[in-house]
């Protein structure tokens, strides 16, 4: 398809520059500075040969190609602008930018990498670090020690030091200490609280 309408622009650009040329040939006759000799050969593509220049200025600009409507109007246009193959547009390469391929081209030249001999694997066996401590730190223990830094700075949470007992229940209190089940506690009777003394003949006969 693209080359199909690249085919079209070109015949018309021919026709046009004739058109041009031949007006500005038979204009200019008189003077031997803008005199353009003409040769013109058509065998089912036009050929067109002159000397000196021909220049279309309105709108000219680099990579534009010039075109024509259909009363005869001529015009430059972008023909990169006339692309609308579907599947192109669709596929990566439509992307592709020439600053992709410059850089593509720099890779290249850098040489294969496969063949370079980099390494692919590598067991460690600095007696060092074997014998280090860092050795032994494993991927588990990295993701504790991150997990613990989570939870934020203990120094600054305020957590008791140090504690004095100033209740004058638990103050008076000295010995082995009873509770009454209801949250009252006292001093604890030797005798009928626990036993002090051994007095039983049988247990006091054992030994070992």
């Amino acid at each position: 398809m693209l080359r199909k309408k690249r085919a079209k622009i070109y015949k018309l650009i021919s026709f046009l520059i004739v058109a041009v040329l031949l007006f500005l040939f038979g204009a200019s006759t008189s003077s031997a500075a803008t005199t353009i000799g003409l040769n013109i050969t058509t065998d089912g593509a036009l050929t067109i040969t002159a000397t000196g220049s021909f220049q279309f200025q309105p709108g000219a600009a680099a990579g534009l190609v010039l075109t024509s409507d259909g009363s005869g109007n001529a015009s430059w246009a972008n023909l990169s602008g006339l692309e609308t193959d579907p599947v192109f547009v669709a596929s990566p390469a439509a992307g592709i930018l020439a600053g992709d391929i410059t850089n593509w081209n720099t890779a290249f030249g850098w040489g294969d990498h496969s063949v370079q001999g980099y390494l692919t694997s590598y067991t460690e066996t600095d007696p060092v670090f074997v014998a280090s401590p860092a050795a032994g730190i494993l991927a588990g223990d990295i993701t504790n020690w991150n997990t613990a830094f989570g939870w934020g700075d203990h120094s600054v949470q305020g957590y008791l030091t140090s504690y004095t007992e100033t209740d004058p229940v638990v103050g008076a209190v000295s010995g082995l200490v009873k509770s009454d089940g209801a949250g009252n506690i006292s001093a604890a009777t030797a005798g009928v609280d626990y036993v002090a003394t051994e007095s039983d003949p049988v247990v006091g006969a054992l030994t070992g």
